[in-house]
């Protein structure tokens, strides 16, 4: 098939402009999977510190643990994890902003507030 020589920029174009296309979809797919990455690593953090806390019956013990977990999981920052002081439950609480592209950029393109919370039973409270 022959084609025009006025024809053979109109086909790099259409090339450029279809891999345009196809990277910024590919790095969008990439940046939406992190952040569901991270959102599951949010909640496996505070269900292990509280965790932790229930079965240890300390709170600083199950904030080392998740603190330690967190440590695996986010290596550029660490969210900020809280704990209550338990009454009948232990609630551990985490928030974590994830910066978005931040596999270009270190500062990322804007961000994502996430915040996950586990609740556990305290330790002691069926001896009571």
């Amino acid at each position: 098939m022959k084609t025009l020589k006025s024809q053979r920029g109109s086909i790099l174009i259409e090339l450029v402009m279809v891999c345009l296309l196809l990277v910024t979809i590919t790095l969008g797919v990439t940046d939406i999977v992190n952040l569901i990455r991270a959102d599951i690593y949010l909640h496996k953090v505070v269900r292990e510190g509280a965790r932790g806390a229930s079965l240890t019956g300390s709170i600083e013990a199950g904030r080392k643990i998740a603190y330690d977990s967190a440590g695996q999981y986010f290596v550029t920052s660490l969210p900020e994890i809280t704990f209550n002081e338990p009454k009948t439950n232990v609630v551990c609480e985490a928030d974590y902003i994830y910066k978005h592209f931040s596999f270009l950029n270190t500062n990322g393109l804007g961000g994502t507030d996430l915040d996950a919370k586990a609740i556990y039973p305290w330790w002691d409270e069926n001896t009571q």
